[in-house]
């Protein structure tokens, strides 16, 4: 797979670049005219010891929240991240340290994603968001569909009429340098199906952009589960990670020991 780089680092950014992707200071909404930054004295940029202009960190977190207000995130998981998510086996322990290792060392020049597998509740969608999350805290732009989601916004842009994303702006989604796609797999196939999802995974792997996939599907299956020509671009594009654990949601619902679930729950 041929890799461009394609680097955005909000640190060596020049002050104009980091200002023009968020409002001015003075035009947040319900903003204190009073309250200033102690940091930048409501400037925007501190002066480092050479004498640089450099984002401060008010600007950088407005930068953070409209990055993420912008990625799709649910509102299940808007406080999530990979700090918060607790691992309750060796298997999502390791998972952990792998991904927040991924998240550290990422660059658009390297743009190979991850293929997270797991049975259901094991914790893929939050790892995955907590990717996203740690990606655009360093400075990449990124979006998040479940594979469901993201085919209904398709068939929408053939409707005029039809609710939901606007052609260009679904676009543009789709073009962002980081793609989660959640729960791949569960999709009715068809060959509209499968025809729309290759459109969308081979035009990021000719663009060498980033895929954050998971999926119940194991990656030595996935041949056998859907087309070659989606199987072979996933696996060149992806490194797997396997969850092996027990269904969190269903672990937490179990009574405590010695003592018996009502026999009316079903």
């Amino acid at each position: 797979m041929n890799k461009s780089a394609n680097p955005f680092d909000p640190l060596g950014a020049s002050f104009e670049t980091i200002l023009s992707r968020v409002p001015s200071l003075d035009q947040l909404p319900d903003q204190d005219p009073d309250a200033k930054c102690s940091l930048c004295d409501g400037y925007g940029h501190i002066i480092d010891a050479e004498g640089k202009a450099r984002p401060c960190t008010c600007v950088r977190k407005e930068i953070f929240a409209s990055e993420i207000e912008t990625a799709r995130i649910p509102k299940l998981y808007a406080a999530e991240s990979l700090e918060t998510f607790q691992p309750y086996t060796s298997s999502l322990r390791g998972c952990v340290v792998r991904v927040k290792e991924y998240v550290e060392k990422y660059s658009p020049a390297e743009p190979r994603g991850l293929y997270i597998c797991g049975s259901t509740g094991t914790g893929k969608t939050h790892l995955a968001i907590g990717i996203l999350r740690g990606l655009i805290a360093r400075g990449f732009d990124g979006v998040y569909y479940n594979v469901v989601d993201l085919l209904d916004a398709i068939r929408a842009t053939y409707d005029p009429n039809a609710p939901g994303a606007p052609k260009g702006r679904l676009t543009q989604e789709l073009n962002r340098q980081i793609f989660v796609l959640d729960d791949f797999g569960v999709q009715k196939t068809s060959t509209w199906v499968a025809d729309r999802l290759y459109a969308l995974i081979n035009r990021r792997y000719q663009d060498c952009k980033t895929m954050i996939i998971t999926s119940n599907i194991m990656a030595k299956d996935l041949p056998l589960k859907v087309e070659n020509r989606l199987a072979s671009r996933i696996i060149e594009m992806c490194s797997d990670i396997d969850i092996k654990a027990d269904d969190y949601r269903l672990r937490r619902s179990k009574p405590p020991a010695g003592r018996r679930r009502d026999s009316s729950v079903r």
